[in-house]
């Protein structure tokens, strides 16, 4: 099911912020021209808010292909996700939020390796890859008074933090990479987008042809809890299908 809450990642618009238990299981088989494969994988997260410490939410996920008896392609998934409650100061309001993912292979097949997707902001990642990642997402939000012909603002602060490593012990020879940053949200309940971000950040590790700045410009309210959804059967990283 789901609460209304508001002032998370909106300014008065009402939120749909779900909790509660789900599960699922995904079963498939890839019919090749050389040779077939069946697919098995399983995911299951939960949610709960709690008054006076704020909402947790996580999920585990795994999956792989098998082929003669051995799994092959196997990777896990593990994600936490949690917001404080809000703390007003004066006329401001804060919230914290941060997130935590894990990816590993669980085979040691090449095919299996993995980047960060879409955890690290802006990074270039088509030389990066390794046996498991864990990414730590977090930002600091103010939802401020400030109005300006139906404008609000909240300006934030946030970091992505990852390690990445060829052993699927995380902190085994891990390369670290960071992507820290500031931005502000701009609300306006008159126009057709409602919300706005723009922002800048820095990328002090980062492959030798890519800029050490970014910048953040989007449209819409973020879609950043998404533990829960209910979703149509999927393979949990489907760019490892076709290289064997």
């Amino acid at each position: 099911s789901y609460y209304k809450s508001r002032l998370i990642r909106a300014f008065e618009i009402s939120e749909d912020i779900p909790y509660g238990i789900i599960g699922g299981l995904t079963f498939g088989y890839l019919d090749d021209e050389y040779f077939g494969r069946t697919y098995l994988g399983a995911n299951v997260a939960a949610a709960k808010y709690f008054d006076k410490l704020g909402y947790f939410s996580g999920t585990l996920m795994a999956g792989g292909f098998y082929k003669d008896g051995k799994v092959s392609q196997g990777l896990f998934e593990m994600g936490l996700f949690y917001y404080t409650p809000l703390k007003k100061i004066n006329l401001f309001a804060l919230r914290n939020f941060a997130h935590i993912n894990y990816q590993g292979a669980i085979t040691e097949d090449v095919e299996a390796k993995v980047n960060f997707g879409d955890f690290m902001r802006n990074l270039d990642q088509k030389d990066i890859s390794g046996q498991s990642t864990l990414v730590l997402n977090y930002e600091i939000v103010m939802f401020s008074p400030w109005f300006f012909y139906g404008f609000r603002f909240a300006p934030y602060l946030f970091a992505d933090l990852g390690l990445i490593s060829n052993s699927r012990n995380v902190f085994y020879k891990s390369n670290f990479y960071s992507a820290p940053g500031v931005g502000i949200r701009i609300g306006n309940e008159s126009m057709a987008f409602k919300s706005a971000v723009i922002g800048v950040g820095i990328l002090p590790n980062r492959p030798p042809e890519q800029g050490s700045l970014f910048f953040i410009l989007s449209i819409g309210i973020s879609d950043f809890i998404t533990l829960l959804e209910i979703q149509k059967p999927f393979i949990l990283r489907r760019e490892v299908i076709f290289p064997y």
